[in-house]
């Protein structure tokens, strides 16, 4: 957030869809400090008509956001802003409903995360291409089918 040089700034419809509407720059000084929370302030004001700020990252700022404005933070792993905005519109429901809690003036503590499904799924399915094109050994010249696997990729016990 704090280091982009611009703010994108979309409109996302409940049915899914999307809308560019501006490029914003970023005008906020550079941090003194990670989380500066006058960055914070200064950021707020470039895109204070917007409900929901999107970042890659879950950044100190990010909470002081979370906490202390009436923006709806969300974290995406996507890494376009097509996929991105479909994810949104995936989650729309979800996101809607924060907003509008905040627009009440509740202040939910969640931090929709978008994208780690579709991101999980991505390296899935690379690594069971590797293993069905692997040849390093010889039972790739009897083998039938070759097995990838699916689950936690994060699992501290794998049985086999």
């Amino acid at each position: 957030m704090g280091n982009a040089k611009y703010f994108f700034i979309y409109d996302l419809f409940e049915n899914g869809e999307w809308k560019f509407i501006e490029k914003r720059e970023n005008t906020s000084p550079q941090e003194t400090m990670h989380g500066d929370a006058n960055k914070l302030k200064i950021v707020s004001e470039i895109f204070k008509d917007s409900d929901i700020v999107l970042a890659r990252m879950l950044s100190p700022n990010f909470i002081k956001m979370r906490n202390n404005t009436k923006f709806q933070p969300v974290v995406t792993k996507i890494d376009s802003i097509s996929g991105t905005m479909q994810e949104l519109g995936n989650s729309f429901d979800e996101i809607y409903n924060l907003v509008e809690h905040r627009k009440r003036g509740k202040s939910p503590k969640e931090i929709p995360i978008i994208g780690k499904k579709v991101m999980r799924d991505n390296i899935i399915n690379r690594l069971n291409e590797e293993i069905r094109k692997c040849k390093k050994c010889g039972l790739s010249e009897t083998r039938i089918n070759a097995l990838g696997g699916q689950g936690n990729l994060n699992a501290r016990i794998m049985l086999i």
